[in-house]
């Protein structure tokens, strides 16, 4: 069966999974967040990010809205490259990332994560498998 693809963005997509559902945001959300955003067109690259609330962790719910998130990516987008950050302390967000197969490429580099100073990251990215 083919599937069409999409460009990222042309429309906020409807993946759902066993325990996910990633939608549109609504104003009554506020638990959990998964976004894409960082958009490099000619490059065929996105950045991805997720929070949750602590009461939601290690259950599963960040890798399996990761995984979610790749498969939409990877399957019906003409994405090449997906990157993530994460603070170098968020052990459960690395973990997160490698699962699904993410690879460290950068440590401590400086970002902007809305602060008054820039934070140390870890840069993570994942490429299209072949």
């Amino acid at each position: 069966m083919e599937i069409e693809r999409v460009q990222l963005f042309d429309e906020i997509p409807r993946i759902e999974g066993e325990h996910v559902l990633l939608r549109p945001l609504r104003d009554t959300d506020a638990d959990a967040l998964a976004e894409f955003y960082g958009l490099r067109q000619p490059a065929h690259k996105v950045s991805i990010g997720y929070r949750l609330l602590e009461r939601y962790w290690d259950r599963g719910i960040a890798s399996e809205t990761v995984a979610l998130m790749l498969d939409y990516l990877f399957g019906r987008t003409d994405i090449l490259l997906v990157t993530a950050s994460t603070l170098p302390d968020n052990l459960g967000s690395a973990r997160v990332l490698q699962k699904n197969g993410f690879v460290l490429h950068a440590q401590n580099s400086p970002e902007d994560w809305g602060f008054e100073e820039d934070l140390p990251t870890d840069k993570w990215h994942l490429t299209k498998p072949a």
